[in-house]
C-alpha cells in the first residue's frame, strides 16, 4: 500500500477540524483510529469533505481508507490517506483535497502570533510502501497560504 501523509505542523495556528457541518475539533488522542491498521474509507468522510482529480478519465483514486494522529505538545498533526499498491497518485496530475479548518490566531502583544501569507503551517508526503518502507517519502512539499 502506498501513503499520502499531510501534516499540519502549527495546529497552534492552523488545524483541521471534523468534516461535519459544525466542525468540531478533532482530539489529539484518538486510539481507535490513529494506526494503519484502523484505517477506514469511514474515516476519511470524517476528514474530507471533497477529492479531486484533474484526471477526468480516472478521477481520484479510491483510498483504501485513512487514518490520524496528534502531537499536543509540539502543535502536530498527521493525516494519512491509505492507497491500494499501484492505484495511488499519478505523476503531472493536480489532485485536490477539501477539508475543514480553523484558524487559532493570538494578536497579543508583544509578539502577535498570526498566519500570514506565504506562511508556512503544513507539509506533504507522497510515501512508498508501508510494509517494506514505511518511513520512506518519495517526495517532499510544503504548503504555503495564498491568502490572508
Amino acid at each position: 500500500s502506498l501513503r499520502l501523509k499531510i501534516v499540519f505542523t502549527h495546529t497552534d495556528l492552523i488545524d483541521i477540524v471534523y468534516s461535519n457541518t459544525e466542525g468540531t475539533d478533532i482530539p489529539y488522542d484518538v486510539p481507535s483510529e490513529d494506526d494503519v491498521s484502523e484505517a477506514s474509507q469511514t474515516i476519511c468522510g470524517k476528514l474530507f469533505t471533497e477529492m479531486w482529480s484533474a484526471d477526468m478519465e480516472r478521477g481520484f483514486p479510491m483510498p483504501k481508507g485513512c487514518y490520524y494522529k496528534g502531537y499536543p505538545g509540539g502543535y502536530r498533526r498527521e493525516i494519512f490517506l491509505l492507497f491500494e499498491g499501484k492505484s495511488g497518485l499519478r505523476k503531472d496530475t493536480t489532485y485536490q483535497l477539501v477539508f475543514n479548518g480553523i484558524v487559532r490566531e493570538d494578536n497579543t502583544p508583544p509578539v502577535p502570533d498570526v498566519v500570514t501569507t506565504n506562511g508556512q503551517f503544513m507539509e506533504i508526503f507522497p510515501m512508498d510502501d508501508v510494509v517494506a518502507r514505511p518511513y520512506e517519502a518519495i517526495e517532499f512539499g510544503r504548503v504555503s497560504l495564498t491568502t490572508e
